[in-house]
């Protein structure tokens, strides 16, 4: 990250599904270690269905809102 952040990238793409969170939980780590600052990079993350449930399905609002908070919870 740091090579590509100095050579003028800023955009790191992440999934919850990479590793079941442990990609986010990497990433956080290095921005953390790195000392980038918030206002400096661009995170993404892909939220995927993760159960059966009927709020467990890609686009319902419950379901986007934990994942949104659980992957900020890994970064």
């Amino acid at each position: 990250m740091k090579l590509s952040f100095d050579n003028g990238v800023n955009f790191f793409d992440t999934a919850e599904k990479y590793g079941n969170g442990i990609a986010e939980t990497i990433m956080g780590k290095a921005i953390k270690e790195l000392g980038f600052k918030r206002k400096d990079i661009v995170v993404t993350t892909k939220i995927y269905k993760i159960g059966d449930g009927p709020n467990d399905g890609f686009m319902s609002r419950k379901h986007l809102i934990e994942g949104v908070l659980a992957s900020l919870g890994r970064l």
